[in-house]
């Protein structure tokens, strides 16, 4: 009975162990989704994977390669959100002002269908923020006659940031106030 008893111990540790002999490892198989790096629409903009899932470590890394000391023009995302807004200035029946504004990039604006009947003598482009508009941070373009459908381009100072403006407004030299606003 004990020899019996002794040989079921002995199987059923060879069961539950396995034998050990040489190991076998089973294909497994992947599926192209698996391999995918990234979404193909993020790949078509240029992203890269180590750039989604890590940021920091990627431009930690893209700095202390050599060679590159600027990869592009990075937004921050703060003003990212106003490229492409565009406002149209309120209108001044007064001095007949209307048109509209459109930022361009993070150093550029637009002003197209400019109207200005220069009655009220020499204006200009003032960048502010919202509700102090009568202090300008900006003073961008000087217009000093009569303007009829005008369109140009304004650059924005580079010490200015996308969001430490929202307002676009006109003035005069001797007010403090703006004459119209385009609000972003």
């Amino acid at each position: 009975m004990k020899k019996i008893f002794f040989i079921l111990v002995l199987l059923l540790s060879f069961v539950l162990t396995g034998c050990s002999g040489p190991n076998k490892t089973v294909p497994t198989e992947t599926t192209s989704e698996e391999l995918s790096e990234v979404d193909p629409g993020l790949k078509e903009k240029g992203y890269v994977r180590n750039q989604l899932t890590d940021p920091a470590l990627y431009d930690y890394t893209n700095k202390q390669s050599g060679g590159v000391s600027n990869p592009g023009t990075v937004v921050p995302a703060a003003g990212a959100e106003k490229i492409g807004k565009t406002s149209n200035f309120n209108k001044n029946r007064k001095f007949e002002i209307s048109g509209t504004a459109q930022i361009l990039s993070e150093s550029k604006i637009r002003v197209s269908s400019f109207n200005y009947n220069g009655g009220g003598g020499t204006i200009y482009f003032g960048l502010a923020i919202a509700n102090s508009s009568d202090k300008p941070l900006a003073k961008l373009k000087e217009i000093t006659t009569a303007q009829s459908d005008i369109s140009f381009e304004m650059s924005i100072p580079s010490n200015i940031s996308l969001d430490q403006f929202e307002v676009l407004g006109i003035y005069y030299n001797s007010e403090e106030f703006p004459i119209s606003t385009a609000n972003f």
